[in-house]
């Protein structure tokens, strides 16, 4: 009677690309649990301090909407702009 341990195979991963997305995921969590804090920040800030000027209000506003509004310029409008300059580049031809 032997009492050989059964080999258990490794877990080989087929696609390098399935290292990645864990710490991807993570990540992408971390930042979206981060930008709810922020905006819930800016929502109590805005119900609790009603009577601040327009320039302190003005600057929680743009430090909430700051990332946003770069993310929608990074992957929309530049990238509008770039398709947009290759194609009339392509009708002067």
């Amino acid at each position: 009677m032997s009492t050989a341990s059964p080999t258990v195979p490794r877990a080989t991963t087929e696609n390098p690309a399935e290292d990645v997305m864990g710490g991807l995921l993570i990540t992408i969590f971390v930042a979206c649990v981060l930008y709810g804090m922020t905006t819930l920040q800016t929502f109590l800030y805005s119900q609790t301090y009603t009577k601040d000027g327009r320039f302190l209000k003005f600057l929680v506003y743009t430090v909430c909407l700051y990332p946003a509004i770069t993310g929608y310029w990074r992957r929309y409008i530049r990238r509008s702009a770039s398709s947009l300059s290759t194609a009339c580049k392509s009708a002067d031809r």
